[in-house]
């Protein structure tokens, strides 16, 4: 769909119609999972984010299908604001935030959410950048730049970094379901 956008093959509302049934299909064929209880059970949880005013969302949704179906606990926040992110760090313990930015996002708006996250989080947790963004800026000016402990476009990677490992899959599923 990309691809066909750029060429001028494929309409605003063409993309957008098949982006979102793209992201319905992922919600559909993901885990059912509830992030809220994650303080309640063995799995580690992520907070994913997708700032406010970035508009590009398949890819943390994607990403967030991703991290489910490996055994995580993911609350995704899309547009997030930064009472939205505080609201959730206050009623939720997180073993990770992972913030997804855009190549057109500023690293100042970054650095805005770092520290919305760090001030606000009684629990200090490793934070990592990801997305587009480092298409257009070196990992290392991301981290020295934003307060970020980590950068990459490798969700394995920022697994690895946070110390965090895949659980058994069977631990995926709410209660309930087999």
């Amino acid at each position: 769909m990309g691809d066909l956008w750029c060429v001028d093959q494929l309409s605003f509302a063409g993309v957008t119609i098949g982006v979102s049934r793209l992201q319905a299909m992922m919600r559909a064929l993901g885990p059912n999972w509830a992030s809220d209880g994650a303080t309640e059970n063995e799995n580690a949880s992520i907070l994913l984010i997708v700032p406010q005013e970035v508009y590009h969302t398949l890819g943390a949704i994607v990403l967030s299908s991703q991290l489910r179906r490996k055994g995580f606990s993911v609350k995704l926040i899309l547009g997030g604001k930064p009472e939205d992110i505080v609201n959730r760090l206050t009623r939720t313990r997180f073993d990770a935030v992972f913030i997804s930015s855009s190549a057109g996002e500023t690293l100042e708006s970054l650095r805005h959410i770092i520290d919305v996250i760090r001030t606000s989080y009684k629990e200090p947790c490793p934070i990592v950048v990801g997305g587009s963004i480092l298409d257009v800026e070196k990992t290392d000016d991301v981290t020295a730049l934003t307060g970020a402990d980590h950068a990459t476009k490798r969700p394995d990677e920022a697994l690895r970094l946070c110390g965090l490992q895949q659980t058994m899959h069977t631990k995926v599923h709410a209660r309930g379901r087999t």
